[in-house]
């Protein structure tokens, strides 16, 4: 992989900064070591972590705890690139820098390190044993219960001494970390035992913009053959209502990964892979975290993927779950936006969901019933996933002191052929025996008005509509 080029010569000296241990100096040798023409000057920085080692990594959430220094000298020019082992970076990148390239991770795995070489069944009751994250902690106990975790802070020596001196009987540390250090002889066992996604992997860091840096560093880029997602909305299910971003993102996609709300006919006029991950209540094809990985592994060969979701990706769709996931990753995200069930219920129901002196604002709120239903102060309310929970979110919106008599309106498979609305009152939704089945808005509001509903003219529409009008 190692490459001469020329214009490294012509350079001025590259600054690279990194913290002071011998698994940081070690790692930018590794990555010094495909340049090996490069004019570069170290320079040593303390981080926050490295400086208060009593913070525990069992509790403490700053994803920074290590970087935010080293960032700090970037953004102020006294260096030109920072090293960092990737899962320490802090996710999303500050402002003003950039991830110029991620290298290839050589081993992703942890490993036991113990007295007497012990695998970690083999460990008596009550050892104890270190552990530097959350995680760690975590799935040791769900193997060994009995066993005692302890914090341990420090670099790699340091934390191997505290198993020498019998401060502690073993330890979990980084595969990568211990062949890094030739400590690899150490190793009891290695564990199975999910990982931070991105361990293992060397990241270098810049100033955004510094296209002279990415040049260079791209030789050893892995991104450069990664594809990009696109988290995009399909809209509530008509594909008249597809936006023409979407459809050409949809025409140029390698694989899409389809929700249960998007029409899988529709779909067979895109040349790609199609891949169902749809969940209804109570039906998943996939759990979340398949889907998650399903995705990710997809664009890291390469592939444009499209994670195409009904409705718009960014209300209640998960989006930011898989948003952050793919970026903890990094992995190139772009949301494409689609027209939401609660808009496009509101136009085919005549329902202005804000008007002039009878609603100012308006509020989108989950009706699924897993969760508790709110009433936020706002003059319209509207729930998304209402079937199974319609009379409580009626029973819970009276309790907050709406009117029995208020408006409500109930759109199922809003834009949809087999559409179903209603228009009623809340009290006389609690009387009403007839079921709905899923996906269903609910509205409510006094910008309901039963006779616009009326006086639509059906002729122009090419769905057919089932009106039942009440109160």
């Amino acid at each position: 992989m190692t490459k001469k080029l020329d214009l490294h010569s012509e350079m001025r000296k590259i600054r690279i900064i990194t913290r002071r241990s011998n698994l940081a100096m070690k790692q930018v040798s590794e990555v010094l070591s495909f340049f090996p023409e490069l004019n570069s000057e170290i320079i040593l920085c303390d981080s926050f972590g490295d400086e208060y080692k009593d913070i525990s990594l069992l509790t403490n959430t700053d994803s920074g705890i290590f970087t935010r220094e080293l960032d700090s000298a970037l953004l102020k020019n006294t260096g030109d690139v920072a090293i960092h082992s990737a899962k320490d970076l802090s996710i999303p990148i500050p402002y003003g820098l950039e991830v110029i390239a991620l290298l290839e991770a050589f081993n992703k795995t942890d490993s036991l390190v113990s007295r007497h070489h012990k695998k970690l069944n083999e460990l008596p009751d009550n050892t104890k044993i270190g552990a530097s994250s959350q995680l760690r902690k975590e799935q040791v106990l769900r193997i060994r219960p009995d066993l005692e975790i302890i914090s341990v802070r420090g670099a790699i020596e340091e934390r191997l001494n505290l198993i020498d001196t019998g401060e502690i009987d073993a330890l979990i540390v980084a595969t990568c970390a211990m062949k890094r250090l030739n400590n690899e002889h150490r190793i009891a066992e290695i564990l199975p035992f999910e990982t931070h996604p991105l361990q293992g992997n060397l990241a270098v860091v810049a100033r955004e913009n510094r296209e002279d840096l990415k040049t260079i560093f791209s030789e050893v880029d892995i991104r450069k053959n990664y594809g990009k997602v696109y988290l995009t909305g399909f809209g509530p299910g008509n594909p008249e209502l597809l936006t023409l971003k979407a459809d050409k993102i949809l025409t140029e996609a390698d694989i899409i990964f389809y929700d249960d709300s998007v029409p899988g006919d529709h779909l067979n006029k895109y040349n790609s892979e199609k891949v169902y991950a749809g969940k209804r209540k109570g039906n998943h094809s996939m759990e979340q975290q398949e889907i998650n990985e399903l995705v990710c592994h997809a664009a890291q060969k390469g592939k444009q993927v499209v994670r195409l979701k009904g409705g718009d990706p960014m209300i209640f769709g998960r989006g930011g779950e898989e948003i952050d996931y793919l970026r903890q990753r990094l992995i190139d995200v772009e949301v494409i936006p689609g027209i939401t069930s609660a808009t496009a219920a509101a136009a085919v129901a005549v329902i202005p969901l804000t008007q002039r002196g009878i609603s100012s604002s308006v509020s989108f709120c989950t009706g699924h019933p897993e969760n508790k239903i709110v009433v936020p102060g706002s003059d319209t309310l509207v729930y998304y996933m209402g079937a199974s929970s319609l009379k409580k979110i009626v029973k819970e919106v009276i309790s907050h002191g709406w009117p029995p008599q208020t408006p409500i309106a109930l759109v199922h498979n809003a834009s949809r052929p087999d559409q179903k609305i209603k228009v009623s009152t809340l009290e006389n939704i609690l009387n009403i025996t007839e079921t709905w089945d899923s996906p269903l808005i609910v509205i409510i509001g006094n910008t309901i008005k039963p006779e616009r509903l009326q006086k639509q003219s059906w002729k122009k529409l090419k769905q057919t509509l089932t009106k039942e009008l009440t109160g």
